[in-house]
């Protein structure tokens, strides 16, 4: 449920701006690609990874890119 809030909320942000308005029909095929995985996380997340196995990756995930944010923050 956060994650579709943050998401909605962002797309809002995002249309806000004029540019974005303009550029938008070039990136229609994103979102058929994000609901598609959506789909196939959910089916791997109920069917065949343990939820603590995925709480690991993501938390690994989380960590690679708070590290690269911070590298290129200081560098």
């Amino acid at each position: 449920m956060f994650i579709l809030i943050n998401s909605i909320f962002g797309i809002i942000g995002q249309l806000t701006k004029s540019i974005v308005l303009s550029e938008i029909s070039n990136y229609w095929y994103l979102f058929l690609v994000v609901v598609i995985g959506g789909h196939i996380g959910n089916y791997l997340n109920l069917k065949i990874f343990p939820t603590r196995f995925l709480a690991l990756i993501t938390s690994i995930l989380v960590l690679l890119v708070a590290i690269r944010i911070g590298i290129k923050l200081f560098l």
